[in-house]
């Protein structure tokens, strides 16, 4: 058994959420994102020049988050034999398997003694005679020995040397200091960071799985041991008066005498991060772009285009009353003081990453999805660019009513107006559908979107969000959706299933919260179909009389079950129960389709049923069926809560007075 000659490190943030996202300022929580962002380039260019002897080799820079691992840098060594693989098998082994075995249990001893083109060629003879050559053909010694120097591995070949304990102790306390303070204006001191490190003992768990294990037990056993932030620094309240001494942005930091952002009490922390989210936030898409653009070579038409686009955008909004400011004249109150959180998580993809093979597999699959998260990023600046109701125009420039709120290795999060969120989502959902790995497998993720009030804490918004993501993991082989209209800034706090289950008791199930991919184009179909037939306020009517109905029939069941005492205990009475809700569904669904005859609505909405029945898809473990019991009510119940969400901008983008340039 040898040890490996990598050393491996991660440093990554810890305890960070409440730092990203605890203001409605977007520029202050841009600035901590953001931060975290240049962090591991940062980092990484620093560990180069403090340590010239010792060759790093990153293996993943992404998000908020490095990892790499590390040797002696010691130079080539100056061998006559190159690295070369050995096709056939030599006579004396049964097959490549076993001739394989012996090559590797004379590694060790070779790699300890010292590679050298002597010490390969009796390797390689020692190694024919002991499988039973009579005589050794020279050419087939050098063919062996250019295979065993194969099988040593390119850190052997290269003459590098694993670190000795002092250098790996060195390198962890630079990091830990580099972190500590500001440097070139980034404030990294106002988050705690963790550095892992870890060196296999044998060179077989010298693969992804063991080692992410190792390194993120370390993290997570420091994190325990550690305070959940920074001490911020004691703020100056001399002359201060009790209601200037809280930050006004964060509400729990003490606000700094000196300290201002827009004029109100404002802790440093608020501060130097505002001054980060100002300076930076247009050099974040710059630069992931720009990075992409140096990776692809060539092939990068998207990319290029994204960064014109990027170019006639002067700023991105600097808080969600910008966001928001000036909307369509068109639109109902709750939309147009709307926002939408969509949050994004990559189905098994750290999953994926240990389960590697080797660390080049590792990176081959992060230097991929690092690729389509830039063409993601781009094709959104090109849609916000060419967007009407996207841009705000202002005497300076273009703003434009997005932002980026997290951007990591496999989770994203974005905000933009509720008016054009259903859009957003069906962009995003287009431009993930084809997504495949380095090896050609698809990529999918489980998808939060959730429309609120503008000011409502957009620290609970995103935790709803990043909820509703995780509810719609049921299903990891295709891209879902788990979709939520939150009507008053007093329901963002509610469970999302729960609320839903509020809304709709026992009609929760049929009217189904998440949808597939196709789904969002199949409603925003079924809203035109139901624009042409019975139109809002009769959607509306209907389902709150719908509802009303079968609470009364709930109510008279149970107070029957009551009287008989009845109680459901055997699969006869559950199948009982069942028929009785067909029962009442089919009821209101032919009092619907009576009340559609009453006001002469039947033609236009015969035609347009099949497009409304089709937007609610049966939900998971449902057990009556479909067709005539409830179909048509569960769409409908569904529709209801979207209705307003599901605008058609797409159609008509010229009618959106007030809200943009042209």
């Amino acid at each position: 058994m040898t040890q490996s000659i990598f050393t491996y490190f991660k440093v990554a943030p810890r305890d960070f959420g409440p730092f990203l996202m605890d203001t409605q300022d977007l520029s202050i929580n841009r600035g901590g994102s953001l931060t975290l962002l240049a962090m591991p380039s940062l980092l990484r260019a620093h560990l180069e020049a403090e340590f010239p002897d010792v060759e790093f080799d990153v293996i993943q820079q992404a998000a908020s988050e490095l990892f790499f691992r590390a040797c002696t840098r010691a130079g080539g060594l100056a061998l006559a034999i190159e690295p070369e693989k050995l096709n056939d098998v030599p006579a004396g082994f049964k097959n490549r398997t076993r001739f394989g075995n012996a090559v590797n249990e004379i590694l060790p001893g070779l790699k300890e003694a010292g590679i050298s083109d002597a010490a390969l060629r009796d390797a390689a003879r020692n190694l024919l005679l002991n499988a039973g050559a009579e005589t050794l053909d020279e050419i087939l010694v050098e063919r062996v020995a250019a295979e065993i120097l194969r099988r040593a591995g390119q850190a052997v070949q290269q003459g590098q040397r694993p670190l000795e304990d002092k250098q790996a102790d060195a390198i962890t306390r630079h990091i830990r200091d580099y972190l500590a303070s500001e440097r070139d204006n980034w404030p990294f001191d106002l988050f705690q960071f963790g550095v892992a490190v870890h060196r296999p003992s044998d060179a077989g768990q010298d693969k992804p799985g063991p080692v992410i294990a190792a390194l993120e037990t370390d993290l997570a056993r420091q994190q325990m041991a550690a305070l959940n932030c920074p001490i911020p620094p004691r703020p100056s309240l001399a002359g201060t008066s009790a209601e200037q001494a809280v930050c006004h942005y964060t509400r729990r930091f003490g606000a700094d005498a000196k300290s201002r952002v827009k004029k109100r009490p404002t802790s440093k922390s608020a501060e130097r991060r505002f001054e980060i989210g100002r300076r930076e936030k247009r050099n974040f898409y710059a630069r992931i772009l720009e990075e992409a653009a140096a990776a692809a070579g060539e092939d990068c038409d998207e990319i290029a285009r994204g960064q014109a686009a990027l170019e006639g955008l002067h700023d991105f909004a600097g808080d969600f009353e910008e966001l928001v400011a000036d909307p369509p004249k068109q639109l109902s109150a709750s939309v147009r003081a709307g926002m939408t959180v969509l949050w994004m998580d990559g189905n098994a993809f750290g999953k994926r990453r240990s389960g590697a093979e080797d660390f080049d597999a590792y990176r081959a699959f992060s230097d991929r999805l690092d690729q389509l998260k830039a063409r993601l990023l781009a094709r959104i600046i090109c849609w916000v660019a060419a967007e009407n109701a996207l841009q705000l125009a202002t005497a300076d420039g273009v703003v434009a009513r997005f932002e980026t709120l997290l951007w990591g290795g496999d989770e994203f999060g974005f905000v933009c107006p509720a008016w054009v969120g259903w859009e957003f989502a069906r962009l995003v959902v287009a431009e993930t559908g084809g997504w495949t790995d380095h090896k050609g497998k698809p990529l999918t993720f489980s998808i939060g979107l959730a429309f609120a009030p503008h000011d409502a804490p957009i620290s609970q918004v995103r935790t709803a969000a990043d909820a509703m993501a995780d509810g719609a993991k049921g299903d990891r082989s295709a891209t879902r959706l788990n979709v939520m209209a939150f009507e008053g800034v007093d329901r963002v706090h509610l469970n999302a299933s729960s609320y839903w289950n509020s809304l709709f008791g026992d009609a929760a199930e049929l009217a189904g919260q998440v949808l597939g991919a196709a789904d969002l184009d199949t409603m925003a179909q079924a809203k035109t179909a139901l624009d042409r037939s019975i139109g809002r306020s009769t959607l509306h009517r209907f389902v709150f009389e719908g509802m009303r109905r079968l609470e009364a029939a709930d109510r008279g069941q149970t107070r029957e079950a009551s009287d008989t005492g009845d109680r459901p205990a055997t699969e006869a009475c559950a199948d009982a129960a069942v028929a009785r809700k067909q029962a009442r569904l089919a009821d209101i669904e032919a009092w619907i389709l009576t009340e559609i005859d009453r006001v002469g609505r039947s033609t236009d909405l015969t035609d347009a049923l099949p497009e409304i029945e089709a937007a609610a898809p049966p939900a998971p473990g449902q057990r009556f069926a479909r067709a005539g019991h409830g179909a048509l009510f569960g769409a409908l119940c569904r529709l209801s809560v979207f209705y307003d969400y599901i605008h058609g901008l797409t159609g008509d983008r010229a009618a959106h007075a007030g809200s943009g340039a042209s």
